[in-house]
């Protein structure tokens, strides 16, 4: 089981080094990350309702098909688990991921108080993989000051697990 673990962070390091991930323009490429930010952060969504931006956050990536597990927001954080399929590449789990932490800024009410910015990925085979990043990142990258490359550089993952969970017993 640790195997698996040691693949899934094989398999991510290789994609950002053997280029997988490479150097673009912002838009869709090489890498295949697309920039959905058409005016600024997020996906040209306004601020619609900060009255709870929790579950502003929630709905608007279960409407975009992703399967949330938890939103916490804080006044200097924003955190997001959601399930990330199997089936969907490397590419699509990072275009995922900035499209996650460009909704959190799009909805929270003070983005400017915010400093963290963590998206637990509960893979479907068990694996879960913590992803944190400043606002910074995901504003350069998503106003086409940074390319994707130097996104995914600036973001910190870490594996949670070591392998599928497995049930022992009857």
């Amino acid at each position: 089981m640790v195997k698996k673990s040691i693949v899934l962070a094989l398999v991510l390091a290789v994609a950002l080094l053997a280029g997988c991930v490479g150097p673009d323009d912002g838009n869709v490429g090489g890498d295949g990350i697309e920039n959905v930010s058409g005016d600024g952060i997020g996906n040209g969504i306004g601020n619609d309702d900060l009255s709870n931006p929790g579950e502003a956050i929630k709905q608007e990536l279960e409407e975009n098909g992703f399967s949330v597990t938890k939103v916490d927001v804080q006044e200097k954080s924003v955190s997001i688990g959601y399930t990330q399929a199997l089936s969907e590449s490397p590419e699509d789990v990072y275009a995922n991921w900035a499209y996650i932490f460009g909704v959190a800024l799009n909805k929270v009410q003070n983005p400017e108080k915010v400093e963290d910015l963590v998206i637990t990925c509960n893979f479907e085979d068990g694996e879960i993989v913590k992803v944190s990043t400043g606002p910074g990142n995901v504003e350069a990258f998503l106003s086409n000051e940074i390319d994707s490359w130097d996104f995914l550089y600036e973001l910190d993952i870490e594996p949670l697990t070591k392998g599928p969970q497995i049930w022992t017993g009857a």
